[in-house]
């Protein structure tokens, strides 16, 4: 402790020379500061710098010394703080280069895809004039209906619509254009053109709306006592049975589908009759 108990002043910078004994296997250090006249026994020993390896090297065999230059506070947070700026610049770059990479990347023209929704084919079209076709449609397909007019399929499905609604058996209408096509895809197929009697296409049109809640309803269940027509209601359940089984491909591709969704939809507003 009688050396390195010295008070060494702030701001200056250390040398730590390390001797290696080859002979012994020992290391001995010392420290030189600079500008001192007189150091330890072992700095005065006669050494000669190399001037190949820019450090002090032993004129004998016996042991090597290497020269470590301990840096002062200031000098050590000057020298991590060039050292950071650098790694940081190296990194900066790499990860600029990988950001315009992937920015141009993801600025490449994509091919472009089938933007055809049912929202879509619906834009710009009232509910009202839905079911004003639907109402001329079944005029022209029930032709033996002298006294039919397109406001009586009308009032059939606005009674229900308005009785569930009112009743609490759903929380909003159900006719809308959507519900509107889906239910004339129904009529289209169902309601034959042999239909002779007003009872007769009401019991249809009705069982087909039936058939559209329970398919595409907000609610879990509907009450079918608003759909019953008719007195025989095992009738009802066979006929409703037989429009599930025979519709159900087509109301799954009305759904999922909005091509097929756009035809059936361009058939209603020209008037076409299948």
């Amino acid at each position: 402790m009688d050396s390195w108990g010295q008070v060494i002043p702030s701001g200056v910078g250390l040398q730590v020379v390390m001797v290696l004994e080859a002979s012994e296997g020992t290391a001995v250090c010392g420290v030189e500061t600079p500008g001192a006249t007189t150091g330890h026994a072992l700095l005065q020993t006669s050494r000669a710098a190399d001037p190949h390896d820019g450090g002090i090297s032993s004129s004998g065999t016996r042991g090597k010394r290497r020269r470590v230059t301990l840096l002062s506070p200031e000098a050590r947070s000057t020298k991590k703080r060039k050292t950071t700026d650098c790694a940081s610049r190296k990194k900066l770059k790499g990860v600029t280069g990988r950001t315009i990479t992937t920015t141009q990347h993801l600025e490449k023209p994509q091919p472009e895809l089938a933007t055809t929704t049912h929202e879509m084919v619906l834009k710009r079209v009232s509910t009202k004039r839905l079911l004003r076709l639907l109402g001329e449609f079944l005029c022209r397909r029930c032709h033996l209906l002298k006294d039919l007019t397109p406001a009586h399929p009308l009032r059939w499905i606005h009674v229900v619509d308005d009785f569930l609604l009112f009743s609490g058996y759903q929380l909003d209408l159900f006719i809308t254009p959507g519900s509107v096509v889906f239910l004339y895809m129904l009529c289209r197929d169902i309601v034959s053109p042999e239909v002779s009697s007003m009872k007769e296409l009401q019991v249809l049109v009705l069982t087909c709306l039936y058939v559209a809640y329970a398919y595409i309803g907000h609610e879990l269940s509907y009450p079918a006592m608003a759909f019953i027509a008719e007195e025989n209601r095992d009738a009802f359940w066979r006929r409703t049975w037989a429009i599930t089984w025979h519709m159900s491909g087509k109301m799954l591709k009305i759904s999922n589908d909005p091509e097929f969704f756009k035809d059936v939809f361009t058939d209603l507003k020209t008037a076409a009759d299948h």
